[in-house]
C-alpha cells in the first residue's frame, strides 16, 4: 500500500513537472476581442514571417501599436492579445503625427517597419530586437511629396504606395529611392490598390488611374492614355471586382463599375456588389477601404458608423456568401476596415475608432462580428522551398515544397554534365557544407528556401592504340575528360606492311592522326586510334598471293547504312558485283572469277594477305551486324613451269611421226614370224 502511494505520487510529480518545464505549444485559440486604450488605429497588418504579432498605428497621434495575435510563449507571461510592450498597446516612437488611414507596413525580412505619416515622412522602426521594448525609431525616409490625410498606403515587395494630391507615391525600402507619378488626384481622399501586377486609384475628375509596376509608368493598355481610363460618376466608396474566374475585372463605385482595360461598363457585363446587397452607407462613404480576400469574396460595411450592417458578395457566383451570415452590430461599433487574417483565412480582423480590436469567425451562426463571433486563431506552418543548383550540368530535379522544418525526400533525379560524374548534392557550392545524397532525407528550413548544389567529379577517361595485326603499339594514355593529350611517337610494326600513321576508323574513313599531333580525349568512356598499313610492294616471287600494288580499299556500292559483301580485285578485273543483305544474314561466294595479266586466280580471303579466312565460289558468308565484308582475290603468279613439256622433235609433224613408228613396229612383226617358220 506504501509502495503504491509512492508511485502515484511520483508520477504526479512527474507529470507536473513535464508541464513546468514543456508547456504545452499553442492550438487553436479564440482571440477576445481588446481595448487598445493609448489609442485607436485604421486597420490591423501582419508580420511576414512571424505569425505572433499584430500592428496597427494610433491614427492622427504618434503611436505605433502591437498586440500578440498567438500566445508567443506556450502559457508563458505573454498571452494571445496582450499588448506587446510593458502594459500598453502601443509606444510612442514616430516622433510625428500619423494620418487617418496610416498603416503598419513590415518588410520581408521581418526586422524594419515603416509607417506614412501626415507629411512626407515615413516613420522606420527597428522591430528587429526579439524584446518589444526595446524597439525603436531608428530614423526618417520620405516620400516625394506629403502623403494625403484620408488616403490609405499599401506595401508591394517591399515597396511602399500612397498618394499624394500631385501623384501616385512610391518609394522602395530596397534601393531606399522615392518617386511620384504625377496627377492631379482625389483630394484628401484617393485610395491605392494592388491587383493584376498595376497599382490603382482615382483622379480628381473621378476617373480611374493605373500605374504599371513592372512597366514603372502610367498604363497604356485598352482605354487607358497616361494612365487615365473610365471616370466614376460619382467619387464614393471604391471596390476592386473579380470575373467570376477569379480574374482581375476592374473596379466598382457605389454608381459606376469601369473594366480593367479603363473602360466605363456601360453593357452590364459587371455586377455591382455595392449596389447589389441592401443597407445604406451613409455620409462616411469616401472612407470606405474594402479587400477582395483570397476566396473572391468582398465583406461590406458602412465605416465609422456606430451599428454596423455586414454583408458579403461572392465574385465567382456573382450573389451573396455561402456561409456566411448578413448582421448588423454594433459589437464593436464604429469599426473601420475588415481585414483578411495572413494566415488563417476564415479569421477576418477589424479596427474601429472605438479602439476596439477583433477577430471575427466567417461563419458564425448568429452573423458576423457578433458577440459570440470571436475566431480561432491557429498557429499556420509556413510553406518553404528547396531549390536544386546543377551548377553547370542540366536535368536538375524540380523544387520541393513543405511545412517548415519539416522533412522531405531528396529527389532521385539526377542532373547530367558532360564529362563529370554527379557525386551528390552539399548545403555549399564549393562542397565545404553537409553533403546530401539522392532521395536522403533533407530538414527544410524556418522560413524562406534553402539550395542544395550539384558537386561534380572530373571523369578519367582513355586512349587506346589498336595495332590491327601489327605488334609494338604504344602504351594506353588517360587525363581528364576532354583534356587533350600528345598522340605517342612510338610506331607498331608489321611483316609486309609500311605503317602509315594512326585513324579513329579502323578502315581509316575517319579523322587522321600522327606521333606527336594533339587529340582531344573523350567525355566518358576510352576511345581507339587503329594502326594504318600499306603493304610492302612483292617482288612476284612464285607461289605469293601478295600483289604488287598497294592495297587501297576499293569503293562499294552498298548503300550507307546497309550490310553488305564487297569484292576486291587486288588488281584484276572482272571482280563480282556487290551483294547486299541483312544483318548477320549468309550470302553465297560469287563464282565470278576475276581474271589478272600475268596471274592466277586461286579464290577469296578476308585479309588482303591471305592471312585471314578462305572463301572459294559456292562458300557461304555471314555478313556482319554493321558495315561491309571485304573478300580480297587471292593470285599467283604464272611461271614457266607451269608450260606444257616438249618431249618430241621440233621438226616434222606429229601425223608423219605417228606413220613412222607404226610402220617399224609392223616390220619388226613381220620379221619376227618369217623367222619362226624357217626354224
Amino acid at each position: 500500500m506504501v509502495w503504491t502511494q509512492v508511485k502515484t505520487t511520483l508520477m504526479s510529480f512527474v507529470l507536473l513537472l513535464g508541464l513546468l518545464v514543456f508547456p504545452t505549444p499553442a492550438s487553436a485559440e479564440v482571440f477576445d476581442k481588446i481595448t487598445a486604450t493609448s489609442g485607436d488605429g485604421w486597420d490591423v497588418t501582419f508580420h511576414p514571417t512571424n505569425q505572433n504579432y499584430a500592428f496597427f498605428v494610433h491614427h492622427r497621434g504618434t503611436q505605433f501599436g502591437c498586440l500578440y495575435r498567438l500566445d508567443p510563449d506556450g502559457d508563458g507571461p505573454k498571452q494571445q492579445g496582450d499588448p506587446c510592450f510593458t502594459n500598453s498597446y502601443s509606444k510612442n516612437i514616430l516622433g510625428s503625427g500619423a494620418g487617418q488611414k496610416s498603416s503598419a507596413w513590415v518588410t520581408s525580412d521581418g526586422n524594419t517597419a515603416y509607417v506614412p505619416l501626415n507629411s512626407a515622412q515615413i516613420a522606420v522602426i527597428d522591430i528587429s530586437d526579439e524584446d518589444p521594448d526595446n524597439w525603436s525609431r531608428s530614423g526618417y525616409v520620405s516620400f516625394s511629396a506629403s502623403a494625403q490625410y484620408h488616403s490609405n498606403s499599401i506595401m508591394v515587395d517591399d515597396v511602399l504606395w500612397a498618394t499624394a494630391s500631385t501623384g501616385v507615391l512610391k518609394y522602395d525600402t530596397t534601393t531606399q529611392t522615392a518617386s511620384i507619378y504625377s496627377k492631379t488626384m482625389w483630394s484628401n481622399y484617393a485610395p491605392v490598390y494592388y491587383a493584376d501586377g498595376k497599382i490603382w486609384s482615382v483622379s480628381n475628375a473621378s476617373q480611374l488611374v493605373c500605374v504599371d509596376v513592372s512597366a514603372d509608368a502610367f498604363c497604356t493598355h485598352g482605354n487607358f492614355v497616361d494612365g487615365v481610363g473610365g471616370q466614376f460618376q460619382t467619387r464614393n466608396a471604391l471596390v476592386e471586382y473579380r470575373n467570376p474566374d477569379g480574374s482581375f475585372g476592374g473596379f466598382c463605385s457605389m454608381s459606376t463599375c469601369i473594366k480593367a482595360d479603363g473602360s466605363v461598363d456601360t453593357d452590364g457585363d459587371m455586377t455591382n456588389p455595392i449596389s447589389s446587397i441592401p443597407g445604406s452607407y451613409g455620409s462616411w462613404t469616401s472612407y470606405g477601404i474594402y479587400y477582395v480576400t483570397d476566396q473572391h469574396q468582398v465583406i461590406l460595411h458602412q465605416p465609422l458608423s456606430t451599428t454596423q450592417t455586414y454583408s458579403c458578395w461572392d465574385f465567382t457566383t456573382q450573389g451573396s456568401c455561402a456561409g456566411f451570415s448578413s448582421s448588423t452590430q454594433s459589437n464593436p461599433s464604429n469599426t473601420y476596415t475588415i481585414v483578411q487574417d495572413a494566415w488563417n483565412s476564415n479569421c477576418y480582423w477589424s479596427n474601429a475608432d472605438s479602439r476596439v480590436i477583433g477577430s471575427w469567425e466567417f461563419s458564425n451562426g448568429n452573423g458576423f462580428a457578433a458577440s459570440d463571433g470571436a475566431c480561432d486563431i491557429t498557429y499556420v506552418p509556413l510553406t518553404v522551398t528547396l531549390t536544386y543548383d546543377p551548377q553547370g550540368g542540366s536535368g536538375e530535379p524540380d523544387d520541393q515544397t513543405g511545412d517548415e522544418s519539416s522533412d522531405v525526400t531528396l529527389s532521385a533525379t539526377i542532373p547530367t554534365l558532360p564529362g563529370y560524374t554527379f557525386t551528390g548534392w552539399n548545403t555549399e557550392a564549393d562542397g565545404s557544407g553537409t553533403d546530401y545524397a539522392a532521395e536522403a532525407t533533407y530538414t527544410l528550413p524556418n522560413s524562406g528556401t534553402d539550395t542544395l548544389y550539384a558537386q561534380w567529379q572530373i571523369n578519367t577517361v582513355g586512349l587506346t592504340y589498336d595495332p590491327q595485326g601489327g605488334s609494338g603499339q604504344p602504351d594506353d594514355q588517360s587525363g581528364d575528360a576532354a583534356s587533350d593529350v600528345t598522340v605517342s611517337s612510338t610506331e607498331p610494326t608489321r611483316d609486309g606492311y609500311t605503317f602509315t600513321g594512326w585513324n579513329t576508323v579502323a578502315n581509316g574513313t575517319g579523322t587522321s592522326y600522327t606521333g606527336g599531333s594533339t587529340y582531344r580525349l573523350p567525355n566518358s568512356g576510352t576511345d581507339t586510334l587503329y594502326a594504318q598499313w600499306t603493304p610492302v610492294a612483292s617482288s612476284e616471287t612464285p607461289g605469293t598471293t601478295i600483289p604488287t600494288e598497294n592495297t587501297i580499299p576499293t569503293e562499294t556500292t552498298v548503300p550507307s547504312g546497309s550490310v553488305g559483301l564487297v569484292y576486291d580485285a587486288q588488281g584484276g578485273t572482272g571482280a563480282p558485283g556487290d551483294e547486299t543483305g541483312g544483318a548477320s544474314s549468309d550470302v553465297t561466294v560469287s563464282s565470278t572469277e576475276p581474271t589478272r595479266e600475268g596471274y592466277t586466280f586461286v579464290g577469296w580471303n578476308t585479309e588482303p594477305d591471305g592471312s585471314g579466312t578462305t572463301y572459294t565460289a559456292e562458300d557461304i558468308v555471314t555478313l556482319p551486324l554493321t558495315g561491309v565484308t571485304r573478300l580480297y582475290a587471292m593470285w599467283k603468279p604464272v611461271t614457266d613451269s607451269d608450260s606444257p613439256s616438249q618431249q618430241l622433235p621440233s621438226t616434222g609433224s606429229s601425223s608423219t611421226t605417228e606413220l613412222f613408228v607404226l610402220a617399224a613396229a609392223l616390220g619388226a612383226l613381220l620379221a619376227l614370224m618369217l623367222r619362226r617358220r624357217t626354224t
